[in-house]
């Protein structure tokens, strides 16, 4: 984002990470706080304490979560929280958003949803978003796949590129999406 992070002090990290968003493999909810308050606690540690409740709810609904803002963690299944975690990192519509296996828990139909999703958000705000994954199923939305193997960089192409080179079926899990 522009930004040399060596030698940054913590005040100007805080600064940076609050224009990133971050969708972990585990959820990492908070078990006593319903759907839209894990949400609306992104937004009030930003400093948004006005409408919070609707902004939460207006995100949730987008990631088809919109008849279960009130429910809790425990209620909800993994598919559920996963989609509840991802709302939680889109709803600041950061500049980047670092995502851990997003559509992990998710069945093909969320995955894709989820996908579309966040392919929307990075071109309607300009937004980066950085995807490791493991899900095969949506190579087809990406920009750009970097391929990584032993941590070294194998392959940096576009996904048409990508398919022609590679069987499908065989893919390396190792692989970056961006």
């Amino acid at each position: 984002m522009g930004h040399e992070l060596v030698g940054m002090s913590n005040a100007r990290l805080v600064e940076v990470r609050r224009g990133i968003g971050f969708i972990f493999q585990a959820h990492n909810l908070f078990e006593s706080l319903t759907a839209c308050q894990n949400v609306a606690m992104a937004v009030e540690l930003q400093g948004g304490f006005r409408n919070k409740r609707e902004q939460a709810v207006a995100i949730l609904e987008k990631v088809g979560l919109g008849h279960r803002v009130d429910y809790k963690p425990n209620s909800l299944s993994g598919g559920q929280k996963q989609r509840v975690a991802i709302a939680r990192a889109l709803v600041n519509r950061p500049q980047l958003i670092l995502a851990d296996e997003p559509t992990a828990a998710l069945d093909k139909e969320s995955s894709r949803n989820i996908v579309t999703l966040l392919q929307a958000l990075a071109k309607e705000d300009g937004c980066t978003i950085l995807m490791v994954t493991h899900d095969n199923r949506i190579l087809d939305v990406a920009d750009r796949i970097i391929n990584l193997v032993d941590g070294y960089l194998e392959s940096d192409t576009n996904p048409r590129e990508f398919a022609a080179a590679h069987d499908p079926k065989n893919l390396d899990p190792k692989m970056f999406i961006l």
